[in-house]
């Protein structure tokens, strides 16, 4: 049915394709959406030969709930059936068919088949029928010093397209490539004339016919020169070779394959379709052009376009005057393009016709320097390509930045670069994060930057991005880089990187100090807490950072290296904590380390029991004594008595005079030092005030210290020095005299 018509039964008008899009799968040209023409069938003309994907977009008919099931269909004589797929909420659908190596130039029929599965019409169905054409936009023609293009239409006029080689003869055009021969073998190109490979095939002579066709798996091109048939797979096989006729043109589509030959009885055309030795005579003595439409070869000859009809017998669609020579032929869409000369090779001329001969039409005018070689096919423009290199030129698909450790977030940047490897100027544009996550990289331009910027063939730019991040963690984004780059106008480049946040952590040795019993007034000894930054930073403590808390806080002290100090991963700072109860009975604390760690503070808990003292010592205090210059005077006897209910041993060591005057003292006896006192058991010690000669005058104090293995007790003695009285003088002296 024709687009925009009534089907019958239906509760709307027919569907139809809201959009059809080429798109090319490298950077060899731009999308192009496809507007339908034609009559009742709708026409849809894509770029022949050209990889890519056609992509079709389908709305259906609507009216009283009706819509479209999964059951819609494309059939395509190229390429096969193919169910379309629902976008935008079942309201339209879609199906892509990826032409890997273009399809060849010429008609294809395919439709549409939708079954309404749902509404008043469900169950219904209809059929869309529409024709693709596929069509090449320019023709090569050969000349003395290179190879000239031209668009279909006659515009785009590039008489030097490629240029540096001599006398093409033959030309073919294949997926991407634009093949030659010359007079130094086979050369091949990009179809935008760029990478020309003059020695592709070195063969030292002119070839008169090439064809490069679909072979097996791969490519075969096959060329003729003086008797021979040359060939070679691509893009590796080796060549081989054969004899062959005077082959003067070759032509393959669509698995058919026609070569002409010139032999002494005038020229024939040749396929392994034909039964041996059965080819169709020819009209003229050589066929310089050959090409395939559909099935069907068309061929010049003299001044005649000539193919085989119905019983294979030649026919002439086209005559030209008389004086007109005909050379190469070429077909594109639904012409027939052929280089007519005149007036022996004075002038010359690009022609074009219908298959049937009509609409003929002059392409190019009055140009001298063809050798007669036509070829058509898809072509590219000059164009800029982009590819993605890190910074030592190392192509990449995506960039991905390096892990950052640090204890804080990491503003660090990452770069890749974009590299124009085409033959026209990269006008780039914007440089933007469009997704990911979008708030941790920052596109940051400079000098060399992608942003707005010129970049010529074979240079670089540099996009460089700023990496953020909020959080901890491996972060991913889009890139995207806008500019004239094929075929989107765009480029979008992966980006990634990762922050692992670095922490100190606090270890403690001993995780709790338990200082067991002691006598109140009676203090511990010194315990050490190791504290150890096994982390991943440095462990600040600020200054007075380490404090104690809790209960009876007041019962511990300390002192070390740990207040006001960085500790770096791996070292250890000390922390020195005694016990001093104030009263008996269980005493707790804890020491705490404030620090920059996770889960500051650090608590060490500190526990002891006040428990009054093992030993007593009477009397308590010792009586003091008063004695002169050089005597020494014994203080009353102290009695020590064990009181604490079970033995209490005392080293040998263990009774000491100790204090600021402990020199002024001394023991005279015990018998408490290496003993073990029973419970209620006593032992005594006598002690004395012994101030030397030169001692001033004056009060004097030490304690008696008692150490035994649960600690000590102590009771303070104290002695005064008396100024001495003189004797002997019967007179009073002044102060000072003797």
């Amino acid at each position: 049915v024709a687009a925009g018509s009534v089907l019958s039964g239906c509760a709307g008008t027919t569907g139809g394709f809201t959009k059809v899009t080429f798109i090319p799968v490298d950077q060899s040209g731009p999308q192009v959406e496809i507007a339908a023409s034609g009559g009742a069938i709708p026409e849809y003309r894509i770029p022949g030969g050209r990889d890519g994907r056609l992509l079709l977009e389908f709305a259906g008919p609507y009216g009283d709930g009706t819509g479209l099931g999964d059951t819609c269909t494309i059939t395509w004589d190229k390429v096969g059936t193919k169910t379309l797929a629902p976008v935008d909420n079942g309201s339209s659908y879609s199906v892509a068919y990826d032409l890997p190596g273009g399809v060849s130039a010429g008609s294809s029929s395919a439709s549409l088949t939708c079954k309404i599965a749902t509404g008043g019409k469900g169950g219904g169905s209809f059929e869309m029928q529409f024709v693709i054409i596929a069509v090449y936009d320019y023709v090569y023609w050969g000349h003395t010093d290179g190879i000239g293009r031209v668009r279909t239409d006659g515009t785009d006029i590039k008489p030097k397209f490629i240029t540096g080689v001599k006398e093409v003869r033959a030309i073919a055009v294949h997926a991407d490539k634009i093949y030659f021969s010359h007079s130094k073998g086979i050369g091949r190109a990009d179809l935008d004339g760029d990478n020309v490979e003059a020695d592709f095939i070195p063969t030292n002579e002119v070839a008169d016919a090439i064809v490069v066709y679909s072979h097996g798996a791969g490519d075969l091109i096959e060329w003729s020169q003086k008797g021979r048939i040359g060939s070679k797979f691509l893009p590796d096989g080796r060549i081989d070779g054969s004899s062959a006729p005077d082959i003067t043109a070759m032509a393959a589509s669509h698995g058919q394959w026609y070569f002409a030959v010139t032999h002494s009885g005038g020229a024939s055309l040749s396929s392994p379709a034909y039964p041996p030795g059965e080819p169709p005579r020819l009209t003229g003595t050589r066929v310089p052009g050959l090409t395939i439409v559909g099935r069907t070869p068309y061929w010049t000859s003299d001044n005649k376009v000539n193919t085989l009809d119905a019983d294979n017998r030649p026919s002439t669609v086209y005559q030209a005057r008389p004086w007109v020579n005909l050379k190469g032929l070429a077909y594109s869409g639904k012409e027939l393009f052929f280089l007519g000369e005149l007036d022996r090779a004075q002038a010359q001329s690009l022609f074009a016709t219908r298959t049937d001969g009509s609409g003929e039409r002059t392409v190019l005018d009055d140009f001298s320097d063809a050798t007669g070689a036509v070829a058509a096919g898809p072509g590219r423009d000059p164009a800029p390509r982009v590819s993605v290199e890190d910074s030592d030129g190392k192509k990449i698909q995506e960039l991905v930045g390096p892990t950052f450790t640090s204890p804080t977030a990491p503003v660090e940047s990452i770069a890749f670069y974009l590299r124009n490897s085409g033959n026209a100027d990269l006008k780039s544009t914007f440089v933007t994060v469009i997704s990911g996550d979008r708030n941790s990289f920052t596109e940051s331009p400079g000098t060399g930057s992608c942003g707005f910027a010129t970049v010529g063939p074979g240079q670089r730019c540099f996009v460089r991005i700023d990496f953020d991040p909020a959080t901890p963690g491996k972060h991913r984004a889009v890139v995207r880089v806008s500019g004239n780059m094929n075929p989107t106008g765009y480029l979008d480049v992966p980006v990634s990187a990762e922050w692992i946040q670095t922490a100190p952590e606090v270890s403690v040795s001993p995780a709790s100090v338990d200082f067991g019993p002691h006598a109140p007034g009676y203090p511990s000894e010194y315990t050490t807490v190791t504290v150890t930054n096994t982390g991943s930073a440095g462990l600040t403590v600020p200054a007075g950072g380490v404090t104690l808390a809790g209960t009876n806080r007041d019962d511990f002290d300390f002192t070390g290296t740990c207040d006001d100090v960085t500790v770096q991963p791996a070292q250890t700072c000390s922390i020195e904590v005694l016990f001093n109860p104030t009263a008996n009975g269980s005493r707790s604390g804890s020491l705490q380390i404030a620090s920059n760690a996770p889960g500051s503070p650090t608590v060490v808990p500190l526990t002891g029991t006040g428990v009054p003292p093992a030993l007593s010592l009477a009397p308590d205090p010792v009586p003091s004594v008063t004695t002169a210059v050089g005597t020494d005077t014994s203080f009353d006897p102290i009695t020590v008595t064990n009181t604490s209910g079970a033995s209490v041993t005392i080293p040998a060591d263990g009774v000491q005079i100790t204090g600021g005057d402990a020199d002024k003292f001394g023991i005279v006896s015990q018998t408490c030092a290496g003993q073990t006192l029973a419970a209620s058991a006593t032992c005594s010690i006598h002690a004395e005030f012994v101030p030397g000669l030169g001692t001033m005058p004056g009060d004097y104090s030490a304690d008696l210290e008692l150490t035994h293995v649960n600690g000590h007790v102590a009771v303070p003695a104290g002695g005064q020095l008396e100024v001495p009285t003189l004797r002997g003088c019967s007179a009073g002296l002044e102060s000072g005299s003797s």
